[in-house]
């Protein structure tokens, strides 16, 4: 997919990871994040096809070749060769085409960060569930373009099976974070040109300090993208 590695800020939402431009002089950098894919027992390619060579691996080693991360990690050198600090595994989710007439929100949740490249929207979200509970939440994305196809909409969906808390203080529950890697590639004919927004049930406070979830929709990019 052409034109992924161009972006900007939308707004709330942080970027993970730097662009290898900004790595090309550098000699030495502490406490790096970035989405990767492994490719071998000492190598991850990041979204913006940096070749990083793990030199130091702080982990437990249990990562893997085929699968996304995000990583923390410290630069050695000016080969990219790394300290790997922690790994947290990214859930690939493919979007399907929604079918509803109207949107019926979902559970609320917070997107603390997103990146976007490879062919990738990589969000890293976090919602609240009851502490030890084994209810599974689901989270999942569906798309839809407007009638004139000029615009493609995605839409975060959470599915917490009922597990949602009145308050942000409420003791029997606990805040999760996790990361999911939603496949953009080939989502729409090669050659389509479309404005990109994602859609989100945000999680807010009310006046009372009560929990909230209000529809967001942020613009992912500042000019069309060709897929």
């Amino acid at each position: 997919m052409r034109h992924f590695l161009r972006y900007i800020l939308a707004t709330a939402l942080v970027v993970l990871g730097l662009s290898a431009c900004k790595l090309e002089d550098t000699y030495y950098v502490q406490g790096v994040q970035d989405m990767v894919t492994a490719t071998a027992k000492d190598t991850f390619i990041s979204d913006y096809g940096v070749r990083y060579t793990v030199t130091d691996d702080k982990t437990d080693r249990q990562w893997a070749p085929e699968k996304r991360y995000l990583i923390d990690f410290d630069i050695t050198d000016r080969s990219y060769n790394i300290t790997l600090n922690s790994y947290k595994e990214s859930t690939i989710v493919t979007p399907v085409a929604a079918t509803w007439e109207k949107r019926t929100p979902g559970a609320p949740i917070l997107v603390r960060g997103h990146s976007i490249g490879g062919g990738y929207l990589s969000l890293i979200v976090a919602y609240y569930r009851l502490k030890n509970s084994s209810t599974p939440h689901r989270i999942s994305m569906e798309y839809r373009e407007s009638p004139n196809r000029s615009e493609l909409n995605l839409y975060l969906v959470h599915e917490s099976n009922g597990e949602v808390p009145e308050s942000a203080d409420d003791s029997a529950y606990e805040l999760v974070d996790e990361v999911y890697s939603f496949k953009l590639a080939n989502l729409l004919p090669s050659g389509e040109v479309r404005l990109l927004f994602l859609t989100i049930d945000q999680m807010d406070k009310d006046k009372d300090g009560n929990l909230i979830s209000e529809e967001e929709t942020f613009r992912l990019y500042d000019e069309s993208i060709t897929f």
